[in-house]
């Protein structure tokens, strides 16, 4: 899975990762966030030379789109006040160059 997953990202192979992610009885973000180290030692050595190739960016676009998400929560206040909050969880990258 360690060698698999990264390889599928960085290819952008979506639809095979849905399927492993499926075996697996797993969510494709629960994959991919199991997966992100690994995934990241593939497409920062491109990042770092300062030369995005569109594979590099296609799978970290990939990345930030599946292990972003929307957290909706709901608490109440003093006196029985309830108040929703929305927010979004996202994922970032970055890269500084010398």
């Amino acid at each position: 899975m360690g060698v698999l997953v990264p390889q599928l990202v960085v290819h952008g192979a979506a639809a095979a990762l849905q399927e492993v992610a499926g075996a697996l009885g797993r969510s494709v973000g629960d994959v991919l966030r199991a997966h992100v180290p690994v995934i990241i030692t593939h497409i920062l050595p491109v990042f770092a030379t300062g030369k995005k190739t569109p594979t590099a960016s296609a799978a970290y676009d990939m990345l930030v789109k599946e292990i972003s998400q929307e957290v909706s929560l709901t608490f109440t206040l003093l006196h029985g006040v309830q108040q929703n909050i929305q927010f979004k969880v996202s994922f970032s990258l970055a890269v500084k160059s010398s």
